[in-house]
């Protein structure tokens, strides 16, 4: 899972629970990043659901339910970033969002890289 996923989940468990609670739960993970993240590094997926999964401990709150709302706020958080050209009253959910913004991702990195 791409960096920038950590860093809003970062920021999200901030808005929710504060910074305190931020370090304790990297504490309590102790994931092999150490909770070091940059936006552009690729980490394991198993970091992410560790962190979920001490979550859904600590605070005694569904999976599911965390899911649903760090991805409304994940959402909110991106979705101002999508390009004009992305035609967005057109999608029909929040996967086909998904697979597109991926595609323009992968889209957007050939392009720098090409570039250079």
């Amino acid at each position: 899972m791409i960096g920038i996923v950590f860093l809003k989940f970062n920021d999200f468990i901030d808005e929710l629970w504060g910074d305190e609670f931020w370090d304790e739960l990297l504490t309590a993970a102790a994931l092999p990043s150490e909770g070091v993240f940059t936006s552009t590094i690729i980490y394991d997926d198993q970091e992410f659901f560790t962190l979920c999964r001490v979550i859904t401990d600590k605070k005694n709150i569904s999976a599911k339910e965390l899911q649903m709302v760090f991805g409304k706020f994940f959402f909110k958080t991106i979705y101002p970033h999508v390009p004009p050209s992305f035609n967005a009253h057109t999608i029909k959910d929040v996967l086909e969002f998904l697979h597109i913004v991926q595609n323009i991702i992968h889209a957007e990195v050939k392009s720098s890289i090409l570039k250079r």
